[in-house]
């Protein structure tokens, strides 16, 4: 989703009724290396600074590390914690 679709639908949400986005979440695409991640960590918290959203969900047990780094506020450790799963 582009930052022009993203920023339409947060107007969108926002006429709604007991409905309120407080954040933003992303995957990027599978990556040998975490460093590979960063590029879209970074977009996606230049965009929630942009509209003013204070969450962030992004980073896996691979590269949660570099969310962090550019901002996470949560991240997804599942496979630290649980080990590999089927269909993962």
């Amino acid at each position: 989703m582009s930052a022009a679709e993203v920023t339409a639908f947060l107007e969108q949400v926002k006429r709604l009724p007991n409905l309120e986005l407080t954040g933003l979440t992303c995957m990027p695409p599978l990556a040998d290396e975490p460093e590979a991640s960063r590029p879209a960590f970074k977009a996606l918290a230049q965009l929630a600074r942009t509209l003013s959203l204070p969450r962030l969900s992004m980073g896996t047990t691979g590269d949660f590390e570099i969310a962090i780094e550019e901002g996470a506020t949560h991240v997804r450790v599942g496979t630290a914690l649980f080990g590999d799963r089927p269909g993962a």
